[in-house]
């Protein structure tokens, strides 16, 4: 899911949080928004113990993606290791779940894939 920021209204800074789920088959899903800003795109999938999510961030905004994981180093975005990437900062990681903002653009990250509720 694509989520508003309670704090932010109107989608300039938003949240992305997929929640996949084994027992009801959900392990994939596609969609957007378009907001006033440009297009928000989310499109995530679990394939062979691997998580991918592919999003798009419209220019002038930011977003605060979540991703479930046992190990925040082993996130890869665009095939690089996470840290070091300047567009995304780390915000937290509690229970098995990183959050992180990015800026606008166009992401691809990986990670093993951890069944948690968010």
């Amino acid at each position: 899911g694509i989520q508003p920021d309670e704090a932010d209204p109107g989608f300039k800074e938003f949240v992305i949080a997929p929640q996949p789920d084994k027992a009801s088959g959900l392990t994939s899903a596609k969609g957007f928004y378009q907001s006033g800003y440009g297009k928000i795109g989310v499109e995530w999938k679990c394939i062979k113990g691997k998580f991918i999510l592919d999003i798009e961030i419209p220019a002038n905004t930011k977003a605060v993606v979540y991703l479930s994981t046992d190990e925040v180093a082993d996130i890869l975005e665009s095939g690089k290791l996470i840290h070091g990437n300047p567009e995304i900062s780390v915000l937290s990681f509690k229970n098995g779940l990183a959050g992180y903002l990015v800026k606008s653009g166009n992401y691809h990250f990986e990670s093993k894939f951890v069944l948690r509720e968010l």
